[in-house]
């Protein structure tokens, strides 16, 4: 399938992706950075969503309860999901393709799956993407990078490798306060 970018919400689908045409060429996503985390995490990590630290705050203003968590695709991105106080906990339904791209959706739902828009009334979103992976002896180091007109933001992230290395699997194993998707 050929898309124009932005095409996150395919990585972010939890989908898994057979091959990348038109890699190397015309692509921008850096591929080799996005599977360096393999090293320690495993190749089926590789893409691999979580969702972690699940909370509500009261905003002390308003009064209005706020629902935050966090989606990490590894090896892509990390969202963090802000949802208001009267939007359900299903507003987004995780199981289709966010549809990110500038195309006309019709045949792409036989190839992703179903679809959900990019954006939903009530949820904002804050997305911190791949920049850099790098490995350090047996463990991986991602930088995350989130860009904004006054700044940017970074998120390190750090998968510690196994003794000797060769990358584990992460097929069954679940970290303390994640789950995954």
């Amino acid at each position: 399938m050929d898309m124009a970018d932005p095409v996150d919400g395919v990585y972010e689908s939890g989908r898994k992706i057979e091959s990348m045409h038109h890699w190397n060429s015309w692509y921008s996503k850096d591929v080799v950075k996005m599977t360096t985390v393999s090293a320690a995490a495993g190749r089926k990590s590789v893409l691999r969503r979580w969702v972690f630290d699940q909370e509500e705050t009261v905003n002390s203003a308003t009064g209005e309860t706020l629902r935050h968590f966090w989606v990490m695709t590894n090896g892509y991105s990390l969202v963090k999901y802000t949802y208001g106080e009267h939007v359900p906990d299903d507003a987004i339904n995780f199981d289709a393709t966010e549809k990110t791209w500038p195309e006309d959706p019709r045949g792409y739902e036989d190839r992703l799956g179903p679809l959900r828009p990019a954006e939903e009334d009530g949820v904002a979103k804050d997305r911190w993407l791949l920049r850099d992976a790098f490995v350090v002896g047996e463990n991986v180091h991602q930088f995350y990078v989130r860009e904004e007109d006054e700044g940017h933001s970074v998120i390190e992230i750090v998968w510690l490798g196994p003794k000797g290395g060769g990358g584990g699997g992460v097929s069954d194993h679940y970290l303390r306060g994640t789950y995954q998707q």
